[in-house]
């Protein structure tokens, strides 16, 4: 499934099947369930659609860590990209051939931008629990500014659990850096201006936008609300790298390209990976309405959420930056 992990060799842990089985599949009928594969190793995961008719055959794709139980999860990002790929998956109708690799078609190349960003905090200690805070702190890792911190220091703990992070000096400078963050509201602009950093105002979340940021080295805070029921929610995460393949059918030449987006979700590394561009364009498909039940049926054990916005901040880079 993955290049990487193709060349790694690395086996198959689990495959699991979550969706709605249709009992009686016909020509028409687009099975809506998919697989949810994790590797050995923690060496990455999948998430596949199970019937070749989906319109989106890739939901997601990571060389590192595993996917969780879907029961198992939080309320947060992670939970709440699941249950858009469970309402992409159950909205399905039957893909023309030109969106699928079939006979015919090939893939003529890749463009790939690889994650930006290196670091894997979550909202443990010293972030308090603000997933904001994470994605403003990953940020400035990336940058390394302000010059203020010792960055060497800071960026050696990659990822933060349970007592790696005790070290007196590293300590300290984890506390000066959450410090310089910590009164910081959701005013994403604002933070970033006190921070030294540019930021353009919100705008809807498009593919293209982003891969403009990426090529332009330039990570892309996201942040998207839904609702169950009379109750909102609302997450942020970091968009910091893109994937698009180009597709060329023949013999008419007609060119298509599948694109996926690498989310920093902010959890200590869980869930981060490659996602299906499709997922964040709420006008594909938009989650069920949860008013009855916090785990309906529909969604497998999962919250149901209605989408109601993404946003993206674009932009964001220290004054005066400039792409190598």
């Amino acid at each position: 499934l993955s290049p990487a992990t193709r060349g790694q060799a690395v086996a198959v842990r689990s495959v699991v099947r979550h969706g709605a089985q249709t009992a009686v599949q016909s020509a028409q009928t687009v099975d809506p369930s998919f697989y949810v594969v994790n590797f050995e190793q923690e060496s990455g995961f999948a998430i596949v659609a199970a019937d070749r008719r989906q319109q989106i055959p890739v939901y997601a794709i990571s060389d590192e860590g595993s996917f969780p139980d879907p029961a198992s999860m939080e309320e947060g990002t992670l939970g709440y990209i699941f249950s858009r790929i469970a309402s992409l998956a159950s909205s399905s109708n039957p893909a023309a051939p030109s969106k699928r690799i079939v006979s015919g078609e090939s893939v003529t190349g890749d463009e790939k931008f690889d994650r930006l960003i290196q670091m894997r905090w979550g909202v443990t200690y010293p972030f308090e629990g603000s997933t904001f805070r994470t994605a403003i702190c990953q940020i400035m890792s990336y940058f390394e500014w302000p010059a203020a911190f010792d960055w060497d220091t800071i960026k050696s703990l990659p990822c933060i659990l349970g007592l790696q992070l005790y070290n007196p000096y590293r300590d300290a400078q984890f506390t000066k850096l959450f410090q310089a963050v910590d009164n910081l509201q959701s005013d994403v602009r604002g933070s970033l201006a006190r921070l030294g950093y540019t930021c353009n105002p919100p705008q809807p979340y498009s593919f293209e936008t982003v891969r403009y940021e990426i090529i332009y080295k330039r990570p892309v805070y996201a942040f998207a609300s839904s609702r169950e029921g009379c109750i909102v929610y609302n997450y942020g995460w970091l968009m910091d790298g893109i994937w698009r393949q180009r597709h060329v059918l023949y013999p008419s030449n007609q060119v298509t390209y599948f694109n996926m987006v690498h989310c920093n979700l902010c959890n200590d590394g869980q869930g981060n990976g490659y996602y299906a561009a499709s997922i964040f364009n709420l006008g594909d498909a938009y989650c069920a309405d949860g008013d009855a039940s916090s785990k309906p049926d529909g969604l497998w054990g999962q919250r149901s959420y209605r989408a109601e916005s993404i946003e993206i901040w674009t932009n964001i880079a220290p004054y005066g930056f400039k792409a190598n």
